[in-house]
């Protein structure tokens, strides 16, 4: 229901992840049934009661979205001293 609504809400967006806690299976399980895709772990990512802990990575792709239609903004270039 919330990706339905983001899809709608923010029309310029072509991409949504969702970054879970490496020890909740359940809302990971809920992420694969929405559509999302594993993407990665990022070891010690967040901090829970203290603690550092892992977190998992999923995204989810706009499915009308393509290469040409959703560019990535241009980055500006570094300073340099």
């Amino acid at each position: 229901m919330l990706t339905g609504w983001a899809w709608a809400a923010l029309p310029g967006t072509a991409r949504l992840w969702l970054p879970i806690c490496a020890r909740n299976g359940a809302s990971q399980a809920g992420a694969r049934k929405a559509g999302y895709r594993f993407e990665g772990r990022l070891e010690l990512a967040a901090l829970e009661d203290g603690r550092a802990i892992d977190v998992v990575q999923f995204g989810l792709t706009r499915p009308e979205a393509t290469r040409v239609e959703w560019p990535l903004p241009t980055l500006a270039p570094c300073a340099t001293n």
